[in-house]
């Protein structure tokens, strides 16, 4: 927004309204107190000094009363121009504040939905999980039944294999005995073996079936996180867009008022140029 004075202009502009000094209205609290320029001081005065200069057309004056009348319009036109400027600048400032708060508000909505969504994920995934795990300690709870079982079976007939030994009276019997007794050790040790390896092949496929779900879960996550990336990126550059809208318009309303005081003060400075000179 251009905040530097207006240099007095060599020719009158034309007059407008002083309904242009109504600058747009931002929807804040704040605005109801900013007050429209025609409604202050020192636009009254301003005007209210022109309308004396006016009664004055035709009067003889003094060269020192002119240039005292001079002086107190020009110091009356700067203050109005300041207090447009200051109005135009709460305006502006107002305008910020509006589609700053909006855009935080909208922001909000947004990770609040992003909040949701990634809380509806976890929940998701934290179900997979756990009937994974379910999945996998059953499975592991079978292989060790089964393998009980079994050895529990072999041991009975290694017993029982051991019984007949020690009742055996040849040598020959005995060692046949004691080679069944061997191999079933053998069954044990394989089955102990074959048990561990499926134990091991289990945890091996729970940790890959883990690791493909947290592979999944954030990849939505980030699918999540993106899309809120971009409607907060999308609703910033609305809300940026829209403020420099109302700033364009609030500039346009100063320039409007500006000229409008400017034109004011060059029709006093025409009343005064035509009072003639006594003394």
């Amino acid at each position: 927004m251009r905040k530097q004075p207006l240099r007095f202009a060599s020719t009158i502009v034309v007059v407008i309204g002083i309904c242009a000094f109504s600058l747009p209205t931002v929807t804040t609290a704040a605005n109801n107190k900013r007050p429209s320029l025609a409604s202050t001081a020192q636009y009254k005065a301003l005007v209210e000094y022109v309308q004396k200069l006016d009664g004055l057309v035709g009067q003889g004056t003094t060269a020192a009363r002119k240039a005292t009348y001079e002086s107190e319009l020009t110091a009356k036109l700067e203050a109005a121009i300041h207090k447009a400027n200051a109005l135009c600048k709460r305006g502006d400032d107002e305008a910020q504040a509006e589609t700053e708060a909006k855009f935080k508000e909208q922001r909000a909505t947004i990770r609040r939905a992003e909040a949701e969504e990634s809380e509806a994920i976890d929940n998701e995934f934290a179900a997979k999980a756990k009937k994974a795990a379910e999945s996998y300690r059953e499975k592991v709870a079978r292989v060790e039944a089964g393998h009980r079982t079994f050895e529990a079976k072999v041991k009975e007939q290694i017993a029982a294999l051991r019984a007949q030994k020690a009742q055996a009276s040849e040598t020959a019997a005995k060692n046949a005995i004691q080679e069944r007794i061997t191999a079933k050790i053998g069954e044990l040790q394989a089955r102990r073996q074959e048990e561990s390896q499926k134990r091991a092949l289990l945890k091996k496929g729970f940790r890959a079936q883990k690791a493909e779900l947290h592979t999944a879960e954030a990849k939505k996550e980030e699918k999540i996180q993106s899309a809120a990336e971009a409607k907060i990126a999308k609703s910033s550059a609305h809300w940026k867009a829209v403020a420099a809208e109302k700033e364009t318009g609030l500039d346009a309303k100063r320039d409007s008022q500006l000229s409008y005081l400017t034109a004011k003060a060059e029709k006093g400075r025409a009343d005064i140029a035509s009072m003639p000179a006594t003394g």
